[in-house]
């Protein structure tokens, strides 16, 4: 007997590349359908085999935001925003995405992102050298310019 208890060895194939994947770490629906359309399988096919994933949560977009915001709060802070436009293409709707966003403070993502960096550079540049570091660094990540602001003179910026 086979490991998913089908008789459908198209089926099977299709299944166990959609689990090989999900095995490296946690995918969006969009993500498995794009991978299994690009490995030759039919859509009819592709559908069954996320309706299975689903029905025993191996795909739950859900999930998947929110390890994906934990993992970018903790490695790499972005704003609420930019977080927003990679869950969305990464294939996770609005819907889901933007209740799990509102929790977020993007006040406490900036301080987040630059308190790492912020004695570096304080000890390597003057201050307007770490003031343009500062205000580059956070505005690549996404954040507007009062966030930054407001990070910058509770950071000792303008005494």
């Amino acid at each position: 007997m086979s490991l998913f208890e089908t008789r459908d060895p198209e089926f099977e194939k299709a299944l166990g590349l959609a689990v090989g994947t999900l095995a490296r770490q946690p995918r969006t629906e969009d993500y498995i359908r794009k991978y299994l359309q690009k490995k030759g399988c039919e859509v009819s096919l592709i559908h069954r085999v996320i309706e299975y994933l689903q029905e025993r949560n191996y795909i739950n977009d859900r999930e998947y935001a929110q390890w994906f915001i934990r993992s970018r709060v903790r490695n790499n802070p972005k704003s609420c925003r930019a977080l927003s436009c990679e869950l969305k293409q990464k294939g996770v709707a609005r819907e889901i995405s933007d209740p799990l966003l509102e929790e977020l403070d993007d006040q406490e993502l900036a301080f987040a992102a630059v308190e790492r960096k912020m004695d570096a550079w304080q000890k390597r540049y003057d201050r307007e050298k770490c003031k343009r570091k500062l205000f580059s660094y956070l505005s690549y990540r996404g954040f507007g310019f009062m966030e930054i602001r407001q990070v910058w003179d509770e950071m000792g910026g303008d005494e």
